[in-house]
């Protein structure tokens, strides 16, 4: 019976670490490990870079959990991922929202005196400005908020809200920064009945 035991428990050790092997959690930092849900694996090659806030998304009245993924060793022109894993009423996260124009095209550098060695990525990279236009994703309950600032005096509110599975623009404020530096709005359109979806956001519609 005990040499049973002993080959049981010597087993225990090779059985954990091929679960482990077989869902890839890798982070950008070590300290987001301890934020990702149990379950939530990412496919090979890709790793959560930032954890947001969990925020219930889809007014089912639980928490989701969100989260920015990239590509491991990251290169001008990649593409970063927003993850959206709605909970279930077990406490898991099944179902997968993945969004890949929420964050502008990765680049090591977007001013204008940087250069990426391929051509066409250099272009693309030209586009931007001299600027990064992101400035901040905010999330509420039922709500997704994308700030942006695509010039040097520009800024745009976009609100999401959610509604049968996706999130349609409601409404878009634009304003402008003045010499020192306070906002005034001068527009703000109510979009909704254009259904117009997350998906379909594109930064150069701003730039």
């Amino acid at each position: 019976m005990k040499i049973i035991v002993g080959i049981l428990i010597g087993l225990l050790p090779f059985y954990c670490k091929s679960q482990d092997e077989g869902c890839n959690r890798s982070t950008k930092l070590k300290s987001l490990s301890k934020r990702i849900p149990k379950g939530v694996c990412l496919k090979v090659g890709l790793e959560f870079s930032y954890v947001y806030e969990d925020v219930d998304l889809n007014g089912d009245g639980l928490k989701d959990f969100i989260t920015q993924v990239r590509p491991k060793n990251i290169r001008d022109g990649d593409t970063l991922l927003l993850h959206i894993y709605f909970q279930s009423k077990n406490g898991q996260y099944s179902t997968l929202k993945v969004f890949n124009n929420i964050y502008p095209t990765y680049f090591k550098d977007y001013s204008l005196g940087y250069t990426v060695t391929n051509p066409r990525l250099n272009e693309l990279q030209g586009k931007f400005g001299g600027t990064y236009p992101l400035g901040e994703i905010e999330f509420h309950e039922n709500l997704i908020v994308i700030n942006l600032k695509p010039g040097a005096i520009d800024h745009y509110a976009l609100y999401y809200r959610f509604n049968k599975q996706d999130w349609y623009l409601e409404r878009k404020i634009y304003s402008e920064e003045n010499s020192e530096g306070v906002r005034q709005e001068l527009a703000n359109e109510y979009s909704w009945e254009k259904k117009i979806s997350l998906s379909q956001f594109n930064y150069f519609d701003y730039l």
